[in-house]
C-alpha cells in the first residue's frame, strides 16, 4: 500500500454525521377555515397558494431548541415528500419565537403569526430562508439549507421553543408528517 496515502488518511478530520431534531408538534391549516385540519389529517403537512386569494395552506413546525448543545452547528431543515416528488416552485421558511399552539387548536382563523384578513403572515414572522426547486428536479425530500438569518434566529432562541412556518407560492406540496412516517417526517439537522 502506498505510504503517502496512509499518512494522508491519518491526518484527515473525522467525518461528522448529522444529528436530527424532530418537531415536538406540527400541523397545517387552510387560511379562513375555522376547523383544525391537522387534528383530522395527521398523516400529512401541506403548503401552497401563498400570495393568492383562495386556498392558502401553511405548515407549522414547533421545535424545542433547549436540547441542542450551545455549540451545535445548524444544518438543513428537511421535509419528506408525501407525493412522487417535491413540486417545483418557491418555498419560504419563517420563524416565530415561542410555541403557544398545538396541532389540535391550529386553525385558519387564528394562528401564530397569521393575519387572516390580509391572508399573509404578520411582521413578527421573520423570513429565515427561501428556496427555489427547479422544474426538472426529481427530489424525494425538500432540504432547506440554513441562511445566516436562519442560524442567527435559532441561536437567539436556543433556550426555548420556536415555531417554523413553511409556505409555498402557487401550486402546492404535500409533505410527510412525523406521525405517519418518523424517518421521513420533518427534522432539523445539526452537528455537535
Amino acid at each position: 500500500m502506498n505510504m503517502r496515502l496512509i499518512c494522508l488518511l491519518a491526518f484527515l478530520p473525522p467525518m461528522l454525521s448529522a444529528e436530527e431534531l424532530i418537531p415536538i408538534d406540527e400541523g397545517w391549516l387552510r387560511i379562513g377555515t375555522p376547523e383544525a385540519l391537522s387534528k383530522n389529517q395527521p398523516v400529512r403537512l401541506c403548503a401552497w397558494g401563498y400570495g393568492r386569494e383562495a386556498d392558502v395552506r401553511i405548515t407549522y413546525l414547533k421545535f424545542d431548541l433547549s436540547s441542542l448543545p450551545k455549540t451545535a452547528k445548524i444544518g438543513d431543515l428537511v421535509l419528506g415528500s408525501a407525493e412522487e416528488k417535491i413540486k417545483f416552485g418557491n418555498y419560504s421558511v419563517y420563524g416565530l419565537a415561542g410555541g403557544d399552539w398545538d396541532s389540535t387548536s391550529l386553525n385558519g382563523q387564528e394562528a401564530p403569526g397569521l393575519d387572516v384578513s390580509a391572508r399573509t403572515l404578520k411582521p413578527e414572522a421573520v423570513l429565515l430562508a427561501e428556496l427555489t426547486v427547479a422544474k426538472r428536479d426529481d427530489q424525494q425530500e425538500l432540504r432547506v439549507p440554513p441562511s445566516s438569518t436562519f442560524e442567527q434566529f435559532l441561536k437567539e432562541h436556543a433556550s426555548g421553543l420556536v415555531t417554523l412556518i413553511f409556505v409555498k407560492k402557487g401550486d402546492g406540496s404535500v409533505f410527510v408528517a412525523t406521525e405517519s412516517d418518523p424517518a421521513r417526517g420533518p427534522r432539523l439537522e445539526w452537528q455537535p
